[in-house]
């Protein structure tokens, strides 16, 4: 694997992260967000399950 495709996974393996790590405690500090995130996801036709 050449440098820039490794750059190129760490860059959007640490994005991933972040942004998991920021909707976990943005669902913590208003947990309706998680209902209206979900609720959107399935107007868009991705199907969810508990």
């Amino acid at each position: 694997m050449n440098q820039g495709a490794r750059i190129l996974l760490f860059v959007s393996g640490a994005l991933a992260l972040g942004f998991a790590a920021t909707w976990a405690f943005l669902a913590y500090l208003n947990p309706d967000m998680v209902y209206d995130f979900a609720a959107l996801l399935q107007s868009c036709g991705i199907t969810l399950a508990r």
